[in-house]
């Protein structure tokens, strides 16, 4: 049979999406399109083939290789959703995503299509193989790839699908679940899910989030053809060996997981119509509960290696971040708005809403699997003397939400989830549920016994506040009680309450104990916040008003007891009292008075601040601190230094000026020129704001 002719890469070109330099750049980041393009113009890219839509070559690079670089190129008439180009890229180097190597690639496509080779498919190639070939061709590549070993173990549906199950083997495992578990660890340690190197352009790396998918298609398969037990080895050994990985599970990793846990309850909902020869056993169930209970588990844990954030309507994943220790929420960015990144619904979005795990269990599984169930969201709720390893708070309400839902026609209740709460010493929830039951003096009694956390009796207390009348004196005297009962053990505690007291007492007109809790507050913390604060509530509506003027004559004596200098000093600033501000500034300049409170005086700033406030009344202590910073930024001895002394002696010569000393300027500035005329770069930062 006679061959076809040989192709080039313009022979073909109608076929696909006519590509520009704009829209290769608009893939990645300006300096690996800035060095791909100077590769594709030295001639870096090596033997590029087109096989289907897929462009192959070899890329030399700058410290390795040559690369082996992959891109796929958009058919005509092609686009993804949102208007975006449906252009990707991969490559071997250390770097891997759409690096300059695959920017190389699509340039040599873009402008020199007639480099490129086109050839056949792989598949229409092996067609035309025969049996021995082909497994002589497959030990020549694992021999030369070992890796391809684990591709041999795995099983491979071919195009056409998989044959329905024969009746009475749908329950049969055929499927070697340590080749799968293998290929997904091969796979997760070759990609770059590292959390101390992470970039949006390689973290999320197509290749691997691809392969996972791949595998996890596998499950699809046999779950399509009914092939129960099959299908659930593959979902449960491609979940499991995710969770367990010590790796950075970023979003299109979570969401080959959310769609294994997806697989396995469609799994779970189909056994009830199959005949009892083609039901999973009592072992294989319990182990697929055991996977989405842990896939669940995760998905509404604070403390979790991953949390899932979604795109809302669209229904795509928007970003999947590992939290820190204290639960801060994940940060959540869509990566629609990031070049290069395959999106999460092109390798199959996971539905949020068919990963309903309590929904799922309470209509599909047994009742002695729905207790089984039960007893794993126990060791959640369990206290620790209990002997079980209880989970975070997070956990704890997502698991009697997951009990309510189970247990609704038992007549789950209000009662029943009060109980849980108390269980599970969820405080806070327990007292909301008390107010909606109109309970509050009982939400009130358990809130002062358990809630030690002070935001959260704070949060409490306001709810509190909100119902008005009686309630009011009650929100106020449960907190008050709490802080006579914890005062001088933990400063930030004490301030926490009695800053909320000081505004709840001025919000209700309480004029009196706003002012005594101000004064508290500022013993606590000296600052200028708490001496306004104290300002402001001994000159509320109905203070007498001698009140003010006695009461702050006897602060800043404290302060001068105490030697506060650097609080007397903003005081004095902050009333526009510039003499005394002088004045102090003056004692912290001359050091014989030690900084109290454990504050150290940043004396330069100071200068700095009285230098501004004292130009109008006081230039001349203006010009002397103005000289002083200049000195003292001079040797800093750096371009940086230099430049800031300029701008402090461009302001003596301002203030010099305007008192009519040009002279004693001239003077001044020619002495520091002569003193430092070594100093070039000083020379040219006061040539250039004419400081002559």
């Amino acid at each position: 049979m006679e061959k076809p002719p040989a192709q080039i890469g313009t022979d073909v070109a109608d076929g696909f999406l006519p590509l520009t330099d704009a829209m290769v750049e608009a893939q990645t980041d300006a300096q690996s399109f800035a060095r791909g393009r100077t590769y594709h113009r030295r001639g870096h890219i090596l033997d590029p083939t087109l096989r289907g839509s897929t462009l192959r070559a070899r890329c030399r690079g700058s410290s390795g290789g040559p690369y082996a670089v992959r891109a796929t190129l958009p058919l005509a008439g092609e686009t993804a959703p949102r208007g975006r180009v449906p252009v990707t890229g991969s490559c071997e180097c250390p770097r891997g995503g759409f690096c300059k190597h695959v920017v190389a690639l699509f340039l040599t496509w873009v402008h020199t299509p007639e480099v490129v080779q086109v050839r056949p498919e792989i598949s229409a190639l092996l067609a035309e193989r025969s049996h021995e070939e082909l497994v002589a061709l497959i030990e020549l590549m694992v021999e030369r790839q070992p890796d391809f070993e684990l591709l041999v173990d795995l099983p491979l549906p071919t195009s056409s699908g998989i044959a329905p199950a024969a009746p009475g083997t749908a329950a049969k495992r055929t499927v070697d679940e340590t080749a799968i578990r293998r290929q997904v660890v091969k796979v997760l340690s070759q990609g770059a899910y590292d959390g101390y190197d992470y970039r949006w352009d390689e973290g999320n790396d197509p290749e691997v989030a691809a392969e996972l998918h791949g595998l996890r298609e596998i499950g699809d398969r046999y779950l399509d053809a009914g092939r129960w037990a099959d299908a659930q080895a593959v979902y449960t050994a491609i979940a499991d060996e995710i969770l367990a990985s010590d790796e950075v599970i970023y979003d299109d990793v979570a969401a080959v997981v959310i769609n294994c846990g997806t697989g396995l309850l469609r799994t779970l909902e189909a056994q009830a119509d199959q005949d009892p020869s083609d039901r999973l056993s009592s072992g294989d169930r319990e182990e697929l509960l055991r996977t989405v209970y842990e896939i669940w588990l995760i998905d509404h844990s604070s403390a979790a290696s991953f949390e899932f954030a979604w795109r809302g309507p669209t229904g795509g994943i928007l970003a999947v971040w590992r939290l820190n220790e204290e639960g801060s929420p994940p940060l959540s960015l869509p990566l629609s708005d990031i070049p290069g990144v395959i999106l999460p619904e092109d390798l199959g979005a996971p539905d949020q809403a068919a990963f309903d795990v309590p929904t799922a269990i309470t209509r599909h599984a047994t009742a002695a699997e729905k207790t089984m169930v039960e007893g794993w969201l126990r060791e959640l709720l369990g206290p620790p003397e209990a002997g079980a390893a209880p989970g975070s708070a997070q956990e704890k309400r997502a698991a009697i939400q997951f009990l309510a839902t189970m247990r609704a026609e038992e007549g789950f209740g209000d009662e029943e989830r009060l109980a849980a709460y108390r269980e599970a010493e969820l405080w806070t929830d327990a007292t909301d549920l008390l107010l909606q039951l109109n309970r509050v003096d009982e939400a009130v009694a358990l809130a002062g016994r358990k809630i030690a956390e002070p935001h959260a009796l704070l949060a409490f207390a306001d709810r509190l506040l909100a119902l008005g009348g009686d309630r009011i004196p009650q929100a106020l005297g449960l907190v008050d009680g709490r802080l006579w009962e914890t005062e001088g053990k933990n400063p930030a505690q004490d301030t926490a309450y009695l800053t909320w007291l000081a505004h709840r007492y001025a919000e209700q007109g309480m004029a009196k104990e706003a002012l005594a809790t101000e004064l508290r507050r500022f013993k606590v913390v000296p600052r200028l916040a708490t001496y306004q604060a104290v300002q402001n509530a001994a000159t509320m509506p109905g203070q007498p008003p001698e009140l003010w003027p006695e009461t702050r004559s006897k602060l800043l004596a404290t302060l001068e007891a105490t030697k506060a200098l650097n609080l007397l000093l903003e005081i004095a600033l902050q009333e526009g009292r510039i003499a005394d501000a002088i004045a102090v500034l003056k004692r912290m300049e001359e050091g014989r008075e030690r900084p109290s409170m454990g504050v150290w005086w940043n004396i330069p700033e100071y200068q700095a601040r009285v230098a501004q406030a004292a130009e109008a009344e006081y230039p001349d202590e203006a010009i002397r601190l103005y000289t002083l910073l200049g000195e003292r930024a001079i040797e800093g001895r750096n371009r940086t230094h230099y430049q800031v002394a300029a701008k402090h002696l461009a302001k003596v010569k301002l203030l010099q000026e305007r008192q009519g000393r040009t002279e004693a300027w001239h003077s001044s500035i020619s002495d520091l020129r002569e003193r430092h005329k070594r100093l070039r770069a000083l020379k040219e930062e006061l040539d250039a704001l004419d400081l002559r």
